[in-house]
């Protein structure tokens, strides 16, 4: 697996496995591994025990705004007994935050997670009124090891630069939306001039139509023999960025992974950044109801 090297020195995996959200449901692992309730949880217990045994170094995304996405992961992780292969993205909800014990809550989830530290450890939001001063609780786990890397998600330039003038650890990785509709290139160059690395979320702009079909994008799949979101991922790559996209199918994320086998050229990275349209699909950050995220 291809890797980024964070400012302290972590080895942080290009590719990750996007969570799909799973309402909330009884499960449990029956003896020879299978799973026991909603069909959600069924088919992502199985996504992540397939990767799991598959791949090594891979990054997993969880959140405990995706439900119960924790919960499975860390059945998958009990199950294979291989949390070392792993490399685990946790993030701390607005919900969290807002509770005012984030110390509380992470280790809540070293507990679902059956593990005794996380890899890099994010606040999902911004929250205007509580994210500087969760994020210097993030400090304080990072200051004990039982996280390896912290930083943000959904992070303008403002709300970094705030952080900064009130925290002492400049976040490691900034996680936003970006894809060849919203490249968020301002943003990205700004994270660039600071170490901060991006991650960037809806890799694929939810395949929309629009990306899918786009002429510029169609024409270099055709000449690396390679689909339209083999390419998008692999300008990710070039581009500096780790991405993670959703999938719960096992041969299609053997396919996201089949990018790590070529390479873009300049003049095609900056072809794909002409693609741009400063389209939005997900929430802005300055104007999203917090009490929804």
């Amino acid at each position: 697996m291809e890797t980024i090297k964070l400012r302290n020195g972590v080895e942080m995996p290009v590719f990750g496995l996007g969570a799909s959200i799973i309402p909330k449901c009884e499960f449990r692992v029956k003896f020879g591994g299978k799973i026991e309730g909603s069909e959600a949880a069924q088919r992502q217990f199985e996504m992540y025990e397939h990767c799991i045994k598959s791949y090594n170094g891979l990054m997993y995304d969880v959140s405990p705004s995706y439900g119960m996405t924790e919960q499975v992961l860390g059945a998958a992780i009990k199950h294979t007994r291989k949390r070392r292969d792993m490399f685990i993205a946790l993030k701390i909800s607005n919900a969290e935050q807002r509770r005012g014990d984030v110390t509380a809550a992470f280790e809540k989830h070293l507990k679902v997670l059956c593990t005794d530290y996380v890899d890099l450890l994010l606040l999902h939001w911004p929250n205007p009124d509580t994210f500087i001063q969760s994020y210097k609780v993030l400090e304080n786990i990072y200051d004990s090891g039982r996280a390896k890397a912290i930083g943000m998600s959904n992070c303008h330039e403002h709300h970094l630069k705030a952080l900064m003038e009130a925290t002492s650890v400049v976040p490691m990785v900034n996680q936003i939306e970006v894809h060849p509709l919203f490249t968020n290139a301002p943003l990205r160059a700004y994270c660039e001039s600071l170490g901060i690395k991006v991650m960037a979320y809806s890799p694929l702009g939810r395949m929309h139509d629009v990306l899918m079909k786009n002429k510029v994008l169609r024409a270099l799949a055709a000449k690396h023999k390679n689909t339209v979101p083999q390419i998008i991922l692999r300008w990710d790559i070039d581009s500096g960025m780790a991405a993670i996209p959703r999938t719960l199918s096992p041969k299609h994320f053997a396919e996201v992974l089949d990018v790590l086998n070529f390479s873009l050229t300049d003049e095609e990275i900056t072809a794909i950044d002409g693609v741009n349209e400063n389209v939005r699909l997900r929430f802005n950050p300055d104007t999203v109801d917090y009490n929804l995220v």
